[in-house]
């Protein structure tokens, strides 16, 4: 028998389940089973001594192969030998290795078994098509075994391809393709024993993914992902786990079965309408249909995050933190009346002719939800404004945008932006670049003047944490040197406590690092310093 079906779908999962049922069921037949990978597998030789060693009672299926079950099969050999004959034939003279010898008698022992070969395509260079096909036949018909083959569907190419192809009729009697639903597939990778699962289940079957080992990555990333999503809104976890699921399946997939993991990963406006439909492929075109039905429509910096949990394999705290914090602000807005999504509804959700109607509420919703707008999504709406030949509101729009989010100096840094490359509007690029510099040249303060001013007022902004995280270790040793008064102590607890809150994100840490080098630094001065420094809880060497 032939079991054929696609890489990864669970085709030796499944035979080793059925088998196991077929056995509780004592519907098997044959008193020996032996379970044979081709994996590595470079001369016939090899094959017939794996199949002796990996023979088993039926009565052993589900238990491990192990020392103890080769040593029987050795025994059944001697028995079925004759145990004398056993004997003398391992004190020929010309036998002087028993391993070796081993290996030519052993095979002379299989009979009447059920024997699988699976991974029939990934058989050693120097094992035959042609010698696997004549091993099975001969097992069939003159051992009266019962042979299953599995391999992977439409990888045997080249000389194995004709080879099987040319043998196949006489060596196999029956064959059929090994194919699970996306649901079936979901059913074994998604025990259903953790909460999410149900999310990963819903989602999986969505994109149509059956391959198991597909999932069972998913199911994995998704384990990681959950510690740093328990904190925010449940939509921060709905979106993480919903774009886990598609770009691990575009990850692990070729292009033929899945759209490019690199064209997900930056998507941007086209779902509004406002990019040229023409710049896209016919493929590119069957992926947007398939991303829109699965609700995927934009790439933001929340999925770039997740994005690099794939790639590396672990979450980089402070990225995603930063992004599910600002995605977080969002959400939060968004659920009030009148949010800004809701008011792109009025756009996307009919055909009327309401002009008027679309550009006042998106216009309106901008101005009333500006801090939590992304760059991108004013892009959007300054595109919309323009394509509509209102180019008054387009200029008004990103002058309130700026004068609102002015504090935000990163914000206008284009060059540290995701998705710069999608800011196309040229009234955006020069006054986000004109914004940016003259905040700069404000911005430019002194490590004493940040520190007075949080220790003052019990809190801080991007740009203080900014500030305080690229001093130096000497700027800190400057600093406090140069600090009289009561003001000192209140000072270095200030610098000192970012290493820990709850959640510190790298920058925190570094800043407490740093202050403790030039702690230090002034402790290994004198025994006085020493002394002075120690009371903070540093411990000079």
């Amino acid at each position: 028998m032939s079991i054929r079906g696609a890489w990864g779908v669970g085709k030796t999962h499944a035979w080793k389940e059925y088998i196991v049922l077929a056995h509780s069921k004592n519907k098997l037949k044959n008193n020996r089973y032996s379970y044979v990978s081709l994996f590595g597998i470079d001369s016939l030789q090899d094959l017939k001594f794996q199949i002796f060693q990996q023979a088993i009672s039926t009565k052993m299926i589900g238990e491990e192969v192990t020392i103890k079950s080769f040593g029987a099969n050795v025994l059944q050999l001697s028995e079925s030998m004759g145990r004398k004959s056993f004997r003398s034939f391992f004190q020929l003279p010309y036998v002087t290795n028993f391993s070796d010898s081993l290996e030519s008698v052993a095979f002379l022992s299989i009979r009447k078994s059920l024997i699988c070969i699976d991974d029939l395509e990934r058989k050693g260079k120097n094992l035959s098509m042609t010698d696997v096909l004549g091993l099975v036949s001969y097992l069939k018909e003159e051992k009266e075994c019962k042979v299953v083959l599995i391999h992977n569907e439409g990888v045997l190419d080249g000389e194995d391809r004709d080879e099987f192809d040319k043998y196949r009729e006489k060596a196999i009697d029956i064959e059929f393709e090994y194919k699970p639903s996306p649901s079936e597939s979901a059913s074994i990778a998604f025990s259903g024993s953790r909460d999410f699962h149900k999310d990963l289940i819903q989602n999986c079957n969505k994109l149509g993914i059956d391959n198991i080992r597909t999932l069972t990555k998913i199911e994995g990333l998704a384990g990681r992902l959950l510690p740093y999503v328990q904190r925010f809104e449940p939509e921060i976890m709905d979106q993480s786990l919903h774009t886990l699921c598609l770009f691990t399946w575009c990850f692990y997939s070729p292009d033929d079965v899945s759209p490019s993991y690199d064209y997900v990963t930056n998507i941007t406006l086209w779902m509004m309408g406002l990019t040229d439909n023409d710049k896209y492929t016919e493929t590119q075109k069957q992926w947007n249909a398939a991303l829109q039905d699965y609700g995927y429509t934009q790439t933001d910096e929340l999925d770039l995050a997740i994005a690099h949990l794939i790639n590396k394999g672990y979450v980089i705290e402070d990225e995603f933190y930063v992004a599910a914090e600002k995605k977080n602000d969002e959400i939060i807005a968004t659920k009030g009346q009148n949010s800004f999504s809701e008011a792109w509804n009025i756009y996307h959700n009919n055909f009327r002719n309401n002009e008027e109607e679309v550009v006042e509420q998106i216009f309106e919703a901008l101005k009333k939800w500006a801090q939590h707008v992304s760059p991108l999504n004013l892009q959007g709406t300054v595109g919309l404004l323009r394509e509509l030949k209102r180019n008054d509101l387009a200029d008004e729009a990103i002058e309130y945008y700026i004068e609102q989010r002015k504090s935000e100096t990163g914000l206008f840094d284009l060059q540290k932006y995701p998705f710069s490359g999608d800011i196309t509007d040229e009234a955006i690029i020069n006054r986000f670049k004109e914004t940016f510099e003259a905040i700069s040249d404000i911005k430019t303060r002194s490590l004493n003047e940040v520190v007075s001013k949080i220790a003052d007022k019990n809190g801080w902004s991007k740009e203080d944490v900014q500030i305080l995280s690229t001093a130096t270790v000497e700027d800190y040793y400057n600093f406090f040197k140069s600090t009289e008064g009561s003001h000192l102590s209140e000072y270095i607890n200030t610098c000192l406590r970012f290493g820990n809150l709850g959640g510190a994100s790298e920058q925190d840490t570094e800043i407490s690092k740093k202050a403790i080098s030039a702690l230090k630094k002034i402790g290994n001065e004198s025994t006085l310093n020493k002394l002075r420094v120690k009371k903070f809880g540093i411990r000079v060497d």
